[in-house]
């Protein structure tokens, strides 16, 4: 009977000493959900449970600076097509606000309008060249 206890108690103590960090991890890891400050793990220790610890934080850097990257290449891409519509909304309401245009003031705002929306193309282009590498449908050229 005594070694059945103690053979219990020896098998709970065990099973805290290897179970525990990995209940403690992944409770972290359940909690991080949302915009959380920090978002790294804490690691203690040398053994597998750190080292999966130290990969998760790497992972979390990564996975910070992608979306950092991504931030900033939204921003980037809604000013480049941004510009090239302020031009042709400026052109086309200069147009509308004339009373009189000849032929060669109409045909100068209308080539300006066009260059704009060629260049408006362009970019979404690029744009769609980049989705189509990201799916690994193209080749980077």
């Amino acid at each position: 009977m005594v070694v059945c206890l103690l053979i219990g108690v020896l098998s709970s103590v065990m099973s805290d000493i290897i179970i525990g960090p990995i209940e403690r991890f992944t409770k972290i890891i359940r909690g991080m959900e949302g915009d959380t400050p920090d978002k790294h793990v804490p690691v203690m220790g040398k053994d597998e449970i750190a080292e999966l610890g130290i990969a998760f934080n790497a992972l979390i850097d990564k996975l910070d600076q992608m979306e950092e990257k991504r931030r900033l290449f939204v921003s980037n891409a809604s000013h480049e097509l941004k510009t090239p519509l302020s031009s042709i909304k400026l052109l086309s309401d200069s147009v509308i606000s004339m009373n009189e245009l000849d032929e060669e003031s109409v045909r100068e705002f209308m080539t300006d309008i066009n260059g704009e929306v060629d260049r408006l193309t362009k970019i979404i282009d690029r744009l769609l060249s980049l989705t189509k590498l990201d799916v690994g449908d193209e080749e980077l050229d």
